[in-house]
């Protein structure tokens, strides 16, 4: 089964394991085309994983 997008990742500046950009190459690597930081109580993240989304080509999407 193919998935479009994983919706639901935390990164470090969260309880994550993978910075923000970590998890969008992740993401490219497991074949997703779309994907959602979507962080604890903050959105610090967002301009890191939105620009490693851009670069890879990933539909980025805004979590809350």
């Amino acid at each position: 089964m193919d998935f479009y997008a994983n919706l639901h990742m935390h990164s470090t500046h969260s309880d994550g394991k993978y910075t923000p950009a970590e998890l969008a190459a992740r993401a490219a690597a497991e074949g997703y085309r779309a994907a959602a930081l979507t962080d604890h109580d903050t959105a610090t993240g967002y301009t890191e994983f939105k620009a490693a989304c851009d670069g890879l080509g990933l539909e980025c999407i805004f979590g809350v």
